[in-house]
């Protein structure tokens, strides 16, 4: 009766660390795939910086000298080790709207009060859409400073 319950238990941990890699091997092909689709969209110019400006965006592009395609540029170079968070799409349509991918970024941008370079910690979020015609489109939802310290996911 004893080897039974220790053989579960040894063929439960093994499922479930094998399980816990193909789940982890899963989402990192999710993710590879999800950057290869917002690059995609950028190359064909499918890209929307939202129905407006937030006010976070907004006071972060009066803060530093950011051009559209700086920030495109930034997206682009975006890769699986930058992504700190998935965040389910409850607000919206899900057939239409995609989870949303938190990514953070640091690099030195020039500030527009000072004229001088300034190391800065970057919260970008995105989104895909799935309502043109011509298929998907990225929507940029966030980006600006950090307001606290973002745990990366570890890819």
């Amino acid at each position: 009766m004893l080897n039974t319950v220790v053989y579960y238990i040894m063929y439960q941990l093994i499922r479930f660390y094998i399980g816990g890699i193909y789940n982890v091997s899963n989402q990192e092909q999710d993710i590879e795939n999800f950057l290869f689709k917002v690059k995609e969209c950028i190359d064909c110019s499918r890209i929307s910086f939202g129905e407006e400006e937030r006010a976070k965006n907004q006071a972060f592009l009066n803060k530093y000298i950011i051009t559209s395609q700086k920030r495109i540029n930034i997206i682009k170079s975006l890769t699986k080790s930058d992504l700190c968070q998935i965040i389910q799409e409850r607000m919206k349509d899900p057939i239409k709207f995609g989870n949303l991918y938190v990514f953070g970024k640091e690099l030195k941008l020039l500030a527009k009060a000072t004229g001088k370079n300034k190391r800065v910690k970057l919260y970008i979020k995105l989104q895909l859409g799935k309502v043109t015609q011509d298929g998907e489109y990225v929507i940029i939802i966030s980006f600006h400073e950090q307001e606290y310290p973002l745990t990366y996911l570890g890819f």
